[in-house]
C-alpha cells in the first residue's frame, strides 16, 4: 500500500464521507483489520477513530464537509458506535446536521 505525503493534500479536499469499521463487528482472515492493532475498544477509538479524525481535519478545505454513516452497532461488551464515534468527531469538526436513519 503506497502512503502519500499528507502535505501535497493539506486543505485540498471539499468534502470526505465514508462508512468506518464497525471495531469488531465483522472479521475477516485478514491482518489488515482495524482493530486487530489494538488491545481494546477504547485504545481503537483514541488510536484509530480520532487519528482519522485529525487527519481528514488536515485534509479538508477550510470549508470542508466531513461525514461518515454508521449504524447503532451494540456490542455485549461496549456502549453505541455511533455515538463514540459522533463524539470523537465533534472535538474536530463542528456538527452542521445530525441524521437518524
Amino acid at each position: 500500500m503506497q502512503l502519500y505525503n499528507i502535505l501535497e493534500y493539506h486543505n485540498h479536499f471539499d468534502t470526505i464521507f465514508f462508512s468506518p469499521p464497525y471495531f469488531d463487528l465483522e472479521k475477516y482472515n485478514s491482518n489488515e483489520q482495524s482493530f486487530k492493532n489494538y488491545e481494546n475498544y477504547e485504545s481503537w477509538l483514541e488510536n484509530y477513530w480520532r487519528k482519522t479524525c485529525i487527519l481528514c481535519q488536515k485534509l479538508l478545505s477550510k470549508d470542508g464537509h466531513f461525514g461518515f454513516v454508521v449504524s447503532d452497532y451494540k456490542n455485549k461488551d461496549w456502549v453505541y458506535l455511533s455515538n463514540d464515534l459522533l463524539k470523537i468527531a465533534q472535538e474536530y469538526f463542528d456538527l452542521d446536521k445530525h441524521y437518524l436513519l
